[in-house]
């Protein structure tokens, strides 16, 4: 009962970003483009829409390319994580920023 709990809590944004970017990281490979959408803000949602639909058949691909996260700063309102990913021995840091909705649920703003 507790595994059932917990995969109903990984669908949904969270209250700290790498909840919500965990969350993302599997509604990628169960092709859900609506669910990881969820994990934006209406704004970015709007942006990255066609970005996903076009990159449907590399969700695995890309979530299996993904690196660890790590919290960088804060600017105003925004938390910035930079996730890392190893690039021809070369590690490459990418930003993800992320707000916090109405509801206390962070959502990235920008990926």
């Amino acid at each position: 009962m507790a595994e059932t709990t917990y995969l109903k809590c990984a669908y949904k944004p969270g209250g700290s970003p790498l909840h919500t970017f965990e969350g993302f990281k599997v509604a990628l490979p169960a092709d859900d483009v609506e669910m990881a959408l969820g994990f934006f803000t209406e704004i970015a949602t709007l942006q990255y829409r066609p970005a996903f639909e076009e990159l449907r058949a590399y969700f695995d691909d890309i979530v299996n390319d993904m690196g660890e996260m790590t919290f960088d700063e804060m600017d105003g309102s925004t938390m910035i994580y930079l996730l890392e990913k190893l690039n021809h021995a070369t590690i490459c840091s990418y930003p993800v920023r992320f707000n916090k909705d109405r509801d206390g649920n962070c959502k990235m703003s920008d990926f």
